[in-house]
């Protein structure tokens, strides 16, 4: 039978089931939904231990959730849609061997995918473990995939997961680096993956918790644009000039990456206000942010002109342009949205996972002309 609890956010019961809500109780398999007065103050900031809000635990029984399979489950974790922050820029550059006729060896390209999303995985998981533990998201406003707000997998499973992610993305790339010769991954690729591996696990984690200080954005920009596309670049033409070149025909994607990014953190304003975290948009406010996406897609339309013109390739100009209805409802719904929690915004961020996708791929496919 259902039964209610009030504590103070800082209660060692209120820790522990932040950590895992299954709890077994008289021989049953009961799961505890916490619910607090706006965030869990003590759990983003010690600051805020004077000021501890109480927290609703609610008992239920296991049985009287409808939970998908374990399998569902782990895929909304993984909140597979963000893939495309890494297939993308590796799809741009097979696209570019492909077409120019370099041979791309599948062993090497299985573990360089593997090594790339085993990596990005391991960030996502971890995040949710954050935004979690820091009070970001609840039961009726999380921007996360909400697993552990519908009590499907406790916070602590998924710690461990993106802990065990983390290791094997750094066993495929040593075992990727094994199958290509010395000169092409030392000391250059090296430094360079050491980079994405730190930038990665320290979106949300440690050691410098970046997400929550308003480097987000720029950092992700790197990330899934040069860096990304650089390293894999090197890997399979094995050609400096070609991975520079590839690299800043990449920044038009690193762009549309943050713009969906960024639509996102003005969804999180009133959140990461309460939690005490920062943004871009944050910072900026609503209605500059809102001035920032249409900027956003100015720029990326014009920079992907101008990487097209710069490898004498000006008729393809106008493939990308093929997304740009896409591109009409993205600022459409940003400009009609009048704050964080209007729908408008939210159809936002769906028409600009919808854009990112298609931009990706034409403008990906697109580089079969160029060079």
């Amino acid at each position: 039978m259902n039964h209610t609890e009030l504590l103070p956010s800082n209660h060692e019961r209120v820790q522990k089931f932040l950590l895992d809500f299954r709890l077994k109780e008289k021989g049953s398999d009961v799961r505890v939904r916490l619910s607090s007065e706006g965030k869990m103050k003590t759990l983003a900031f010690s600051d805020f231990e004077q000021e501890a809000s109480n927290v609703l635990l609610e008992y239920l029984p296991s049985e009287a959730l409808q939970l998908p399979s374990i399998f569902i489950r782990w895929l909304f974790a993984i909140r597979a849609h963000y893939l495309m922050f890494s297939i993308l820029p590796i799809l741009l550059v097979f696209s570019f061997a492909f077409f120019s006729n370099i041979p791309i060896w599948v062993p090497q390209s299985f573990s360089l995918v593997s090594t790339i999303l085993l990596l990005q995985i391991s960030c996502h998981l971890w995040s949710e473990y954050e935004d979690h533990m820091r009070g970001l998201d609840s039961e009726r406003y999380s921007l996360g995939s909400g697993v552990i707000q519908k009590l499907w997998i406790p916070a602590l499973h998924l710690k461990q997961a993106a802990a065990a992610l983390f290791c094997l993305s750094i066993i495929s790339a040593i075992h990727l680096f094994s199958q290509v010769p010395k000169e092409i991954w030392w000391p250059h690729l090296t430094i360079l993956g050491i980079i994405g591996a730190i930038g990665a696990a320290s979106y949300s984690g440690w050691p410098f918790h970046y997400k929550y200080f308003g480097l987000g954005e720029p950092i992700v920009f790197f990330l899934t644009g040069p860096i990304m596309t650089y390293g894999t670049a090197i890997l399979i033409t094995q050609n400096a000039t070609t991975a520079a070149l590839l690299a800043m025909h990449s920044i038009p994607l690193a762009l549309a990456a943050v713009l969906l990014l960024h639509i996102g953190n003005m969804v999180k304003i009133p959140a990461d206000t309460f939690a005490n975290t920062f943004t871009i948009a944050r910072f900026a406010g609503f209605r500059t942010s809102q001035y920032l996406c249409v900027f956003l897609v100015f720029l990326l339309f014009i920079s992907s002109s101008i990487c097209y013109w710069y490898i004498s390739a000006i008729e393809n100009e106008l493939i990308p342009l093929l997304s740009l209805p896409i591109a009409y409802f993205v600022i459409h719904n940003v400009l009609s949205s009048k704050g964080p929690f209007d729908p408008y915004l939210k159809k936002a961020r769906i028409y600009a996972s919808v854009f990112y996708f298609l931009f990706g791929i034409l403008y990906s496919l697109g580089i079969k002309f160029h060079f």
